[in-house]
């Protein structure tokens, strides 16, 4: 799922995946191709996270 928080949201490049399962909140952003699997939390509420293209964040990472 994903949260805007402070007025940031997350932004989603072409051809990403995201599990249904998954958390992205605030400012992160996922570049072309890259996927975020199961349970994996992104919380950029603070500062902002950036996913590189074609990279993958596994299943239960939390950043």
């Amino acid at each position: 799922m994903q949260y805007a928080h402070n007025e940031n949201k997350p932004v989603i490049g072409e051809g990403c995946w995201i599990a249904p399962s998954a958390d992205l909140i605030g400012s992160v952003t996922l570049k072309e191709g890259s996927s975020v699997w199961f349970h994996a939390t992104l919380r950029a509420d603070v500062g902002s996270i950036e996913i590189g293209k074609q990279t993958n964040i596994q299943d239960n990472a939390v950043l």
